[in-house]
C-alpha cells in the first residue's frame, strides 16, 4: 500500500535532500506509524522518534495505528516557545 507523508520541521531530514511536498511512502498492507518511521529511516535509538507527533487524516494518530492505502500523514517534531 503507499501512503502520503508530509514531513516539517527539522523531520525534513528524513525525507530526501531538498525535496518540498508529501512523500510517497510502500508500506506492506496492515502496517502501523510504527513501522512507518521505520521504513523511512528514523532509527530507533532516536530520541525524537519518541516525541514525534502523528497526524493521520486530520485526527491525532497513534504509534500503534494501522495505516491504510492513501492515508494522508503529517509528523510533526515538538515545539518551544513562549
Amino acid at each position: 500500500m503507499n501512503v502520503s507523508v508530509t514531513l516539517f520541521a527539522d523531520l525534513r531530514r528524513f525525507g530526501p535532500k531538498g525535496h518540498e511536498g508529501s512523500l510517497n511512502v510502500s508500506l506492506e498492507d496492515g502496517a502501523t506509524a510504527e513501522e512507518m518511521l521505520t521504513a523511512m529511516g528514523v532509527p530507533e535509538d532516536e530520541t525524537i522518534r519518541g516525541e514525534i507527533t502523528v497526524g493521520l487524516n486530520g485526527e491525532l494518530g497513534q504509534r500503534d495505528s494501522v495505516l491504510n492505502e492513501a492515508d494522508e500523514i503529517l509528523l510533526f517534531s515538538p515545539m518551544a516557545g513562549g
